[in-house]
Parts: C-alpha cells; structure tokens; sequence
C-alpha cells in the first residue's frame, strides 16, 4: 500500500483546524464591541441608527424565471 502525499496533509489540515477552533474562540470574549457613537457638548453619547428603507411594490406576480426578451418592473426603493 502506497501513501501519497495529499493523504497525509488531510489529517494534518484537520488537526490544524482543530487547534484554530479551541485557541481561536477564547479570545473573543475579551473583545469589547464599540458602536458607532457621538459625543454630544454635554459629554453625552447617542447611537447613530440608519433607517431602514421599505420596498414598494407595484407589481406583485413576478415570474421567477422570466425568459421574455422584456424587462419586468418589480418596484422601486423609497
């Protein structure tokens, strides 16, 4: 029986991943998330929140595979 090379670099990767994973994970309990904030004159902070934009539909059938050489309107963002 013959042992190729690529044989022997799959346990090896396996093993590494392994390691990655029990190592890896430890520290990320220690990472402290910042967000996005201001500071205010005053010294105090409010989080910037984007608004999230709605879809208006106009047209609600839409083929899912359209094959028709035309366009088809869906909606538009608001």
């Amino acid at each position: 029986m013959r042992i190729t090379s690529t044989s022997c670099i799959c346990p090896v990767l396996v093993c590494l991943c392994f390691v990655q994973r029990c190592y890896g994970t430890a520290h990320h309990g220690s990472i402290k998330v910042t967000r996005n904030q201001t500071k205010h004159i005053e010294g105090e902070t409010e989080v910037h929140h984007r608004p999230k934009r709605g879809w208006v539909w106009n047209q609600f059938f839409v083929l899912e595979e359209h094959m028709g050489p035309d366009p088809q309107y869906v909606g538009k963002v608001r």
